[in-house]
C-alpha cells in the first residue's frame, strides 16, 4: 500500500517501462530522505529486470506468476511477491474500492442504483441465490468501485458454472471411488453464527496417492462438490433461522501434515491453484478459518501460500496451537457440536471421542488405486494429435460449436511435467467464416481486443501423472472454444502434449 500512494497500478499497460523507471525514482527518493519506514527496496530494480526479460510484462506477469512468486522466493522480498500477485494480477481498476466490511443497508442511493444496473447486466446470467449481498462480496473481491462498475467485462465464474454445471453437483456428483474411500474432509455442523463448519484433517490425508488416482480436472470438480454442498446447506440452515450468511468456517487439521507432502512439486501446485481458484470464484466465502495443530514448519508453509491469500482471508486467518485448540473453538462453536477430541463434548452412537461415524480421516491409499500407467492416448490412434509445446510457449486448440448445449470429449496427457490449461469461449455470427485464432495467439480474457470469455479456471494440471479423460463439460452457448494449453511456467523444458479433443456424435 505504501508503493502505490506513489504509483498508480490501476491501468498497469504492456510494456511499462516508464512506471519502472518511476518506481526506481522514488525509490531513490525515500532512500535519500533515509525513511526506513518508506522504503521500497529493490523494487525498481526488480521490476527493470522482469521488463527486460519479456516484451510483454503483463503477459509475464499473467502467466508466470507462480514461477515469479516460488522459483525467485528467495531473491524477492515479500512486498514485492504482494504487489504482483495482489496488485497486478487483479488489474485493478481504481485505487478506490468499496471498503470490505460495507454491509449492503450502508450503501449511499447512488451505489445502490449502480449495483441495480449491475444487476440488470447479469440478469442473463445470475440465478436465484445471487443476492445483492453476493454481488457486493464479488466487486469487494476484485476491488472494483460499486460506480465504476455499469456493465460485467468477465462473468466468469457463471459460465463456469455452466460449462461444468456446478449448480447440480450437490444432486448429481458421484465422487470417484478412491476419494471418497480416503476421504479428509467432513460437515461438522453449525457454529454459533450460524454458519456451517467444515472440518479438514489435512495433514492426515494422502495427497501424493491422490494425484496418482484420480486427474486434476476430477479433483477440482471434487473439491467444488464441496464448496456447493456447503452453500446448500448454508441456504437452508439461512431459510430455517431467517438470517442471512453466506460465509463457512473451517478447520484445517494440520497434525501429521509431512514437510515432504508441502514440498511436493505436484501437491503444491495442485494446493496453489486450488486455494486461488477458491478465491476467485467464491469470493468472501472463508468465514472464520481456523488452523490447528500446525508442525513446527508452519510458517514455511504460510510463507509459500501468502502471496496468492487476498487480505480478506489473511484477515480471517487464526493459527491455533495445540493447548489452545479447546477453548479457542469453544468460543466460536458449542460444545455439543464440537467432537471430543477437538474440546467438545460429542461423541458418535458407539461413544468414539472421534467421531468416525461421520468423520474421515483420509489416510494412505493403496498402489492398487493408482492410474499412473494408465495406456495414454497414442499419436496412431485416431483423431489423436502430438506435439511439442516449448518453454514459456502455448498451443490453441479450437472448435466451432454450432448447437448449444453440446458436451465435449477431453482427453490428452503430458510428458516431461504439467501444463497450464485454460478454456475460452467467443461468440461468432459468420459460422461461414469464423473468426478462429491462431494456435499462437495470446489470449486474454482481460483484453476486450482478444474477444474472449474464459470458461474455466486456470490450473496447471498434472497430466504427466494421470491422463485427463472426461466428457462431462458442456458447451452453453453456439460459438468457438478454445483450449490454451500453456507452458508458459516453465523457463527451461519442453512438454510433449498428446491430446483428442471432440464433440459427441450425439451433439454434432
Amino acid at each position: 500500500m505504501q508503493l502505490l500512494q506513489f504509483v498508480n497500478f490501476g491501468g498497469f499497460q504492456r510494456n511499462s517501462v516508464q512506471q519502472a523507471k518511476a518506481i526506481i525514482v522514488h525509490r531513490n527518493a525515500l532512500q535519500r530522505q533515509r525513511d526506513p519506514k518508506r522504503s521500497i527496496s529493490s523494487l525498481g530494480h526488480i521490476y527493470l529486470k522482469t521488463i527486460q526479460m519479456e516484451n510483454s510484462f503483463e503477459h509475464l506477469i499473467h502467466t508466470h506468476r507462480y514461477t515469479l512468486s516460488f522459483g525467485l522466493l528467495f531473491q524477492f522480498k515479500q512486498p514485492v511477491l504482494r504487489l504482483i500477485n495482489r496488485k497486478v494480477h487483479l488489474r485493478l481498476l481504481s485505487l478506490k474500492s468499496i471498503n470490505m466490511g460495507t454491509p449492503l443497508k450502508n450503501l449511499t442511493n447512488s451505489q445502490l442504483s449502480a449495483l441495480k444496473e449491475f444487476r440488470s447486466n447479469l440478469s442473463d446470467l445470475l440465478g436465484p441465490y445471487d443476492t445483492d449481498a453476493i454481488l457486493l462480496k464479488w466487486l469487494r473481491a476484485n476491488r472494483m468501485p460499486i460506480l465504476a462498475v455499469k456493465s460485467p467485462k468477465n462473468p466468469t465464474f457463471h459460465a463456469i458454472s455452466k460449462c461444468y454445471e456446478l449448480d447440480t453437483l450437490y444432486d448429481s456428483y458421484t465422487k470417484p471411488e478412491v476419494a471418497e474411500k480416503h476421504e479428509y474432509t467432513a460437515f461438522l455442523g453449525y457454529a454459533k453464527d450460524g454458519s456451517v463448519v467444515r472440518y479438514n484433517p489435512v495433514g492426515l490425508g494422502d495427497h501424493i496417492g491422490l494425484l496418482n488416482c484420480i486427474s486434476t480436472y476430477d479433483c477440482m470438480v471434487y473439491a467444488c462438490s464441496f464448496v456447493q454442498e456447503d452453500l446448500v446447506r448454508q441456504r437452508k440452515e439461512n431459510a430455517r433461522t431467517g438470517k442471512d450468511i453466506n460465509e463457512i468456517t473451517y478447520i484445517f487439521d494440520l497434525e501429521g501434515l509431512s514437510i515432504q507432502d508441502l514440498l511436493h512439486k505436484s501437491v503444491l501446485e495442485m494446493a496453489l491453484d486450488m486455494g486461488a481458484m477458491v478465491q476467485d470464484y467464491y469470493p468472501e466465502i472463508w468465514g472464520n478459518v481456523f488452523f490447528i495443530n500446525v508442525p513446527s514448519f508452519f510458517d514455511v508453509a504460510y510463507n509459500l501460500f501468502k502471496p496468492i491469500l487476498r487480505l480478506q482471508v489473511i484477515q480471517k486467518l487464526k493459527i491455533v496451537s495445540r493447548e489452545n485448540v479447546p477453548q479457542t473453538l469453544l468460543r466460536y462453536i458449542d460444545e455439543d457440536v464440537l467432537p471430543a477430541f477437538l474440546g467438545g463434548k460429542r461423541v458418535d452412537c458407539n461413544g468414539n471421542p472421534k467421531c468416525t461415524e461421520f468423520l474421515r480421516f483420509g489416510g494412505k491409499i493403496p498402489e492398487k488405486y493408482y492410474i499412473t500407467n494408465r495406456a495414454p492416448l497414442s499419436p496412431e490412434d485416431s483423431g489423436v494429435t502430438s506435439l511439442w509445446i516449448p518453454a514459456r510457449g502455448v498451443y490453441n486448440y479450437c472448435l466451432v460449436v454450432r448447437k448449444p448445449g453440446a458436451r465435449f470429449h477431453v482427453q490428452y496427457h503430458t510428458e516431461n511435467g504439467s501444463i497450464h490449461v485454460r478454456k475460452f469461449y467467443r461468440k461468432i455470427t459468420d459460422f461461414e467464416n469464423p473468426d478462429i485464432p491462431t494456435s499462437d495467439e495470446y489470449l486474454d480474457e482481460r483484453d476486450e481486443k482478444t474477444n474472449v470469455l474464459l470458461i474455466s479456471p486456470g490450473m496447471r494440471v498434472q497430466s504427466h501423472l494421470v491422463p485427463l479423460d472426461y466428457t462431462n463439460f458442456v458447451a452453453p452457448w453456439a460459438g468457438v472454444y478454445i483450449f490454451r494449453f500453456s507452458n508458459s511456467h516453465s523457463w527451461f523444458g519442453a512438454r510433449k502434449l498428446t491430446f483428442r479433443i471432440r464433440l459427441l456424435e450425439s451433439d454434432l
